[in-house]
């Protein structure tokens, strides 16, 4: 736990960062100690920098050792880090979405380390080695934001004195990311984010690795509500037919068999509208089947109705428009099921 902010003493520092020493403590040993050197602590000794690469590391002091550098000193404050790995549902359609990120930057003292971080870089590609996040090529999307902060109250006497820190968790709304170019239904987006400059330069990473940086987000379109269909006709077939099945359409031609269609209803709707015919294989050629007392089933999220067409005409589908079974309503990514229950077979089409 955190050390507080007054009555602080050798042996609770050296609580602190793990008893370390058994005797004749010493500030200067434990200002040292590599255990007062977690860099997410926003108070402790010595200072915080940034390598080549914009990792944070810790550097001790070597004079000027202050037992009240101790004060607030957290020797398991967390690593920062980005978002954790999530879904981001977008659409139906569309081109683009607007994503909710939170990152953690726990309490790491950003402007002790550099005062021109004042920006927080969001940087997505589609890939994530070479090219790619890994390689920092191929940039898909990005957007640079104003680093959301809180204000504190520096400690008198403190080596560091900063008044302001980033919010922890810090949620920013990545506007309109471009969706035009995924894959759909689901591909995957490889985020990197750090701190930057107002030029976009990386300045600081959240934490001693960049990959403290990168998030995998999965991206998935909702898709239209579909309707699908399933199963054959009724047995026995007529004299030699191998199979006749159902098939569904947008339109009413006799040959159409464009299935499954994203067609027949809206979200949150409770009607269902589509044609429905059946198709036989006969010999080496497709026939389109008429078809007298044609009933057929409607399947919905667990719900089932009848619904009788009358008679199926072998020139044209039969148009169906009735609601959901159960009472449904449509929602994204459930599909519809029709079948046929039961029919006399009648006279056909040679489809082309």
């Amino acid at each position: 736990m955190a050390l507080g902010n007054n009555n602080i003493t050798t042996s609770l520092v050296n609580t602190e960062l793990s008893s370390p020493y058994t005797n004749d403590i010493l500030v200067k040993n434990l200002c040292a100690h590599a255990n007062a050197g977690n860099i997410a602590s926003f108070l402790g000794p010595g200072t915080l920098a940034v390598d080549a690469s914009k990792n944070v590391y810790w550097v001790a002091p070597v004079s000027d050792y202050k037992l009240g550098d101790f004060r607030g000193y957290n020797a398991s404050a967390t690593a920062p880090s980005a978002s954790n790995n999530f879904t981001q549902n977008w659409g139906p359609g569309g081109s683009s979405v607007n994503m909710s990120l939170t990152s953690l930057p726990q309490s790491m003292n950003l402007f002790f380390i550099d005062s021109g971080a004042t920006r927080i870089y969001y940087k997505a590609y589609l890939l994530s080695g070479t090219p790619g996040r890994a390689a920092e090529t191929s940039l898909y999307d990005s957007q640079l934001s104003t680093v959301l902060t809180s204000a504190v109250t520096p400690l008198a006497g403190h080596t560091r004195t900063q008044t302001t820190k980033p919010q922890h968790p810090h949620i920013q709304v990545f506007s309109n990311f471009d969706t035009s170019g995924l894959d759909t239904p689901n591909d995957y987006v490889y985020m990197d984010t750090f701190f930057a400059d107002t030029g976009g330069n990386r300045v600081v990473n959240f934490g001693n690795a960049i990959a403290n940086g990168y998030t995998t987000i999965t991206m998935h379109e909702y898709q239209n509500p579909q309707i699908l269909s399933s199963g054959l006709g009724p047995t026995p077939f007529p004299a030699g037919y191998t199979t006749i099945y159902t098939v569904i359409a947008s339109t009413s031609g006799s040959c159409l068999d464009d299935s499954p269609i994203a067609y027949g209803g809206s979200i949150g709707g409770t009607n269902i509208t589509f044609y429905v015919g059946m198709h036989g294989i006969y010999s080496t050629t497709t026939r389109n089947v008429a078809a007298t007392n044609f009933r057929i089933r409607i399947t919905y999220d667990g719900s089932t109705k009848d619904v009788n067409t009358g008679t199926l005409s072998s020139s044209t589908k039969k148009y169906v428009s009735t609601t959901l079974p159960g009472g449904k309503t449509w929602a994204y990514d459930k599909d519809a099921t029709i079948t046929i229950v039961s029919c006399t077979y009648g006279s056909y089409i040679t489809c082309p």
